[in-house]
């Protein structure tokens, strides 16, 4: 009996989710800029856009169906030379891409990955992914689509920093920083966060500012940012970046303030995680793991933060949908380290 009832409910389950076509629900789609590998945390924010969640159709009292947050995700690396097309970086997460597409598809209620090239730095590199490439990585093979219709959320995942001055065998690191370097971390770091709100800003959708009506293409959209604790506390390792985070948290304030009211709507955040060992984080910051190993003793969980619970809070903050988490939420910073940045110790 007890079996019997499980292939029963389970036939119902896939006989609802494969009416979920029919249902009039635009696709949704995002970018998040900075990918290298499996191990970034902008892999992991990808991904947890992908992965499917429960989501309920039109009717408030139709079954509840799994279904990807969104559809699409466009993720993006840096080429290794500036306003380079493809190279050893680019065939790397294109191998990602092609290995979660394999292994996920819409039958599960998940969405497809896309990788493209994308370099900060270059205004052609960003004009070139914003009215080229992106419209036609995204015009849906479905036919229930009529192709590339705009972003639903942005996320910024990308910093730099000179290995000059990331590197210096000196006890005064920020104070022997030369004024290039100083420049070229902002401008890779902060200044970059405003270039691609300003590239996407004409593809963000808001659809319907009225939340009274239960519509499920209703829709708030966002940008958001992924800084550091070094942006308001002194962590010596951390050296210019510090400044440089800051400087992002005060965009994320500035741009949440301008862009919030129609007709744009769009709200803006930034992700401050706790040390993770990514290989831009073990490469580029002098004594990382020493600066993890404190945060780990002295945060209130006794662990390490993991780029899928910062993928999590990201996808929540990006979650513009009637009653979702994020919808709300603007001009904020949220802190994802296990509450190391409340401690008094």
């Amino acid at each position: 009996y007890v079996f019997g009832s499980y292939i029963a409910s389970h036939m119902a389950y896939r006989a609802t989710f494969s009416k979920l076509s029919s249902v009039s629900v635009a696709r949704r789609a995002a970018i998040v800029v900075g990918v290298t590998n499996k191990n970034s945390i902008g892999y992991s924010i990808a991904k947890s856009f992908l992965d499917p969640l429960f989501f309920r159709p039109g009717d408030p009292s139709a079954k509840i169906v799994p279904r990807s947050i969104f559809d699409d995700v466009v993720v993006t690396y840096k080429p290794s030379s500036p306003c380079k097309d493809t190279d050893r970086v680019g065939r790397s997460v294109q191998r990602l891409t092609d290995r979660w597409n394999e292994s996920n598809d819409s039958t599960n209620g998940s969405g497809r990955m896309i990788c493209a090239p994308l370099d900060l730095t270059c205004d052609r590199s960003i004009e070139s992914l914003f009215t080229s490439t992106l419209p036609s990585l995204l015009s849906s093979p479905s036919s229930s689509s009529s192709g590339y219709s705009g972003l639903h959320a942005v996320v910024h995942s990308a910093a730099y920093a000179s290995p000059s001055c990331m590197k210096k065998e000196t006890s005064t690191p920020l104070l022997d920083t030369s004024s290039d370097d100083f420049l070229t971390a902002h401008h890779a770091s902060s200044y970059s966060f405003i270039a691609l709100a300003r590239a996407s800003l004409p593809h963000l959708l808001m659809v319907s500012e009225n939340d009274d009506d239960y519509d499920n293409n209703s829709w708030s959209p966002s940008i958001t940012g992924l800084t550091y604790l070094g942006s308001t506390r002194a962590v010596p390792p951390y050296g210019v970046m510090g400044p440089a985070k800051a400087s992002l948290e005060a965009v994320v304030r500035g741009l949440a303030a301008e862009l919030g009211r129609p007709p744009n709507g769009v709200r803006v955040n930034a992700v401050s995680s706790g040390p993770i060992a990514t290989v831009s984080a073990r490469g580029g910051i002098p004594n990382f793991y020493r600066m993890r190993d404190v945060a780990r003793e002295r945060n209130m969980t006794g662990r390490d933060v993991t780029a899928q619970e910062v993928g999590g809070v990201v996808r929540s903050l990006a979650d513009g949908s009637v009653g979702g988490a994020g919808r709300g939420v603007t001009g904020q910073v949220w802190f994802v380290d296990g509450g190391y940045s409340s401690t008094g110790i």
